[in-house]
């Protein structure tokens, strides 16, 4: 889908994985996710031609720090 999904390891519920932040950034299927530096940025990429840069609020929410639309011609996977 278009969105960016933060997980956390939930170990009371048989070692399983849940997500805890949804983020609708893009407008097409995201293909990748990777942190930056120490973890405290999150870039993603999407078939919308775009690249998101996500940072962590006080809050402990992430949020959208910078959007490149268009950022290539094709689709970045």
């Amino acid at each position: 889908d278009d969105t960016v999904r933060i997980w956390t390891a939930d170990w009371t519920a048989d070692d399983e994985w849940r997500s805890i932040q949804t983020i609708s950034c893009h407008a097409s299927t995201v293909w990748e996710a990777a942190f930056l530096g120490e973890g405290a940025l999150i870039a993603s990429v999407s078939d919308d031609q775009s690249i998101v840069i996500l940072s962590k609020a006080d809050t402990g929410k992430w949020e959208v720090l910078k959007k490149i639309d268009s950022a290539h011609r094709r689709a970045i996977t």
